[in-house]
């Protein structure tokens, strides 16, 4: 009859470093797979390098392409040396906040870029192969601007989240009770 409600059973990450090391290591292989798709010559594949080249709304698909590999695996890869680093030092992090943090980014991230780059190739396709005029441009991309505001927000918000679990993580009653001790003996 005490069953907690599964949104409010705890989360158990033993180790949150190595989770966000292979999330990263997920994204290094996505967009290494990625960046082959763009520079090699596969149908229909070679025309997002002449959107890319064209600048003007090709500009949105290079930008979410960028931002997936230093978003996606360099932030995820730091993040992941910076809970490390904290659960090396025997720190007690809160994985709700953390693991909730974690979603938030990758859920923002992930859904950024790829809205960036349709919005880019769509964009970019119209722009620079069909020589569709800026008007028609702007009314096919103006719809993504706000889905792409707030999904920009949703991964700033979980980077503060996972922030702020190891800004306020607390030292271990192990790690404590281990440094009492040392200052006991001292005194002795």
């Amino acid at each position: 009859m005490n069953e907690q409600k599964p949104y409010l059973r705890k989360i158990h990450v033993k180790s949150l470093h190595i989770l966000l090391r292979k999330i990263a290591l997920a994204n290094a292989v996505a967009a290494s797979i990625w960046t082959l798709i763009i520079v090699l010559p596969i149908e229909p594949f070679p025309l997002l390098l002449r959107i890319i080249v064209g600048g003007g709304p090709g500009i949105w698909f290079i930008m979410g392409y960028l931002l997936f590999i230093t978003v996606g695996f360099c932030g995820l890869a730091g993040l992941s040396y910076i809970y490390h680093s904290a659960e090396k030092e025997d720190n007690k992090i809160n994985n709700q906040l953390a693991v909730l943090g974690l979603v938030l980014t990758c859920v923002g991230t992930i859904a950024t870029t790829i809205m960036l780059q349709l919005a880019g190739a769509i964009g970019g396709y119209e722009y620079t192969i069909m020589r569709a005029p800026t008007e028609k441009i702007r009314l096919l991309l103006e719809p993504l601007v706000n889905p792409i505001r707030l999904l920009v927000i949703m991964a700033s918000i979980g980077v503060i989240l996972q922030s702020t679990a190891v800004l306020f993580a607390k030292k271990s009653d192990k790690a404590t009770h281990e440094s009492s001790n040392l200052n006991s003996n001292k005194h002795d």
